[in-house]
């Protein structure tokens, strides 16, 4: 499970195209807010449901040290019915949010990924960029063999 730690107002993207957005820490109370495709299924999971999809992927639930979204009511999200959002800690205006995702599900910090997006765009646009070195040197005669 992946533990990344957030304030409100900061997201994390899931794939490349689901955003989970914490919207306010209040206590033990969390609001995030999950925004996707249109065909994107959020389903909100109570915890012995969340008990068993973690065991069919051979991981232990641990009612003494995992909290999903609320300390008092223990829920947690799927999103498209393979992914588990649950919160695992809450401190001031900080949360701990743990995802269990298939490992062709790739999930990033928003700030990280959106520098990743602008920096491919960047080398894009570059025309001095590494694409121009490289067909300088598909031009060149191969290097003698050595004997």
């Amino acid at each position: 499970m992946l533990v990344l730690s957030r304030r409100p107002d900061s997201s994390i993207i899931v794939g490349h195209d689901i955003t989970v957005t914490v919207e306010y820490v209040a206590g033990d109370d969390v609001c995030l807010q999950v925004k996707g495709p249109e065909d994107l299924q959020v389903r909100r999971v109570e915890e012995l449901e969340v008990a068993e999809i973690l065991s069919k992927r051979g991981r232990p639930w641990d009612a003494s040290s995992m909290y999903v979204l609320s300390k008092r009511s223990r829920p947690a999200l799927l999103l498209n019915g393979e992914i588990l959002v649950a919160v695992q800690s809450v401190s001031n205006e900080s949360v701990r949010i743990g995802i269990e995702a298939p490992p062709h599900v790739l999930i990033y910090r928003e700030e990280v990924y959106r520098q990743m997006q602008d920096a491919n765009r960047g080398a894009l646009n570059d025309p001095s960029g590494d694409l121009v070195g490289l067909s300088a040197l598909r031009r060149q005669s191969p290097p003698a063999p050595i004997p």
